[in-house]
């Protein structure tokens, strides 16, 4: 997944409010944590939320599954001056070398995990590889978002960059979305097209808090935009999890 398209990955979802999700976790961190200094960014994309973090004074590290979003990262943190450790590993099994005061995970890594029993392997890992006391943030693109406004659902653009087709196609018996997308990828004169399928699981706050709790987790808080309890209508939904 994001293989062959992650050169225009930043140019196109340049909308993505990553100053809003660093400031939210920085001060998650600082609430519950004060004194915390190691984050792991984990499905790090591009690094657009490990390198800002990194700026602020952390020391951070970034897990991913795709190896060209990895590569763009590690570039951008180079130009920038910073010494990021990008590494390619699987949400579900990943170990770090010590556990860590903070662990992120922005903008749908955990619909990308369509299983709950993948989810709960997440999570138990987040758990063992976080310090006591350490805090976990995450968000999801919300059940009513993928049901209501993403569901069977066409868009397309074209940009300097490229141009994408993209169909969504919802199965309401598991829940799951399907991403059909068709990208072509501007090269010189000529275009490369990139097919790519995703899916992601519309999880409920119901099914996700009682499996953070037996990872381990003995505070969990879920709130929507505005830090505040997520609307029926809530689009994106994040969880802020202590290990105690």
């Amino acid at each position: 997944m994001y293989e062959g398209w992650a050169a225009v990955y930043d140019a196109w979802m340049a909308d993505l409010d990553y100053e809003g999700w660093v400031r939210m976790a920085r001060a998650a961190m600082e609430r519950l944590c004060p004194g915390g200094r190691t984050v792991v960014d984990l499905a790090c994309g591009t690094g657009n939320v490990s390198l800002p973090l990194a700026e602020l004074g952390y020391q951070v590290c970034g897990l991913d599954g795709s190896a060209d979003m990895l590569d763009l990262a590690t570039r951008k943190a180079r130009r920038r001056g910073l010494a990021i450790p990008f590494v390619r590993q699987d949400l579900r099994t990943f170990q770090l070398h010590r556990p860590v005061d903070l662990a992120v995970c922005a903008i749908d890594g955990v619909n990308y995990l369509t299983d709950l029993e993948d989810v709960e392997k997440f999570f138990r890992r987040v758990h063992e590889n976080l310090r006591p006391g350490g805090v976990f943030v995450f968000d999801i693109s919300s059940a009513y978002k993928l049901e209501h406004i993403l569901a069977n659902q066409f868009y397309g653009w074209d940009e300097d960059e490229g141009a994408c087709l993209w169909f969504n196609e919802y199965d309401c018996e598991s829940r799951i979305l399907t991403l059909e997308l068709l990208f072509f990828i501007k090269e010189g004169e000529l275009y490369r097209k990139v097919p790519e399928t995703q899916r992601q699981r519309a999880h409920k706050v119901e099914e996700l808090v009682p499996r953070l709790r037996k990872a381990g987790f003995a505070s969990v808080e879920v709130c929507g935009d505005g830090q505040k309890a997520p609307e029926a209508d809530e689009e994106r939904i994040y969880f802020i999890a202590q290990r105690m």
